[in-house]
């Protein structure tokens, strides 16, 4: 399930604001990696939560909108009620070494090979191979999903 369905259900309850981060759906491509900084991202966020007047707010965000998010929370922490974070980035262990391993060469990948390029290496990374094992569709989703992004713009923002 993608993320629309999710923020229609909250939008029931909450008055929500979504956007997409640079490079990312509908923001226009952006292919220099020196632009995917954290401090570049949050100060989107924190742009963006200025121009719509919010000065307080409660956060949901997944990946690198996680990270976005928590940094904001640690830049201006009066500003950020609550955090929800889906699969936030890691940093300072083995296996967060790994995984920027991991989304270098995917990057790479794609750079090099489109999104095909990235379902043959994540083939070849063992979890993700039992994964489509024990769920055929998954790469169908994945593919649609990440198709409704520029293949530059990812590539710079995993490299």
């Amino acid at each position: 399930m993608g993320a629309r369905p999710r923020l229609d259900a909250l939008a029931e309850h909450f008055t929500v604001l979504a956007y997409d981060a640079r490079g990312h759906a509908e923001s226009p491509p952006v292919t220099d990696e020196s632009r995917y900084t954290y401090p570049l991202l949050s100060r989107d966020l924190r742009e963006l939560l200025d121009h719509v007047g919010w000065d307080r707010t409660a956060m949901a965000g997944a990946s690198m909108g996680a990270a976005t998010q928590a940094r904001v929370a640690m830049e201006e922490p009066d500003r950020v009620s609550s955090l929800v974070m889906a699969r936030p980035g890691t940093s300072g262990t083995a296996s967060a070494e790994r995984l920027q391993l991991l989304f270098r060469l995917g990057g790479e990948a794609l750079r090099t090979g489109g999104w095909d390029a990235v379902v043959g290496f994540l083939m070849t990374i063992p979890e993700a191979a039992s994964e489509r094992v024990g769920n055929p569709e998954r790469v169908e989703t994945l593919l649609k999903e990440w198709s409704r992004h520029d293949e530059r713009s990812i590539a710079a923002a995993l490299i």
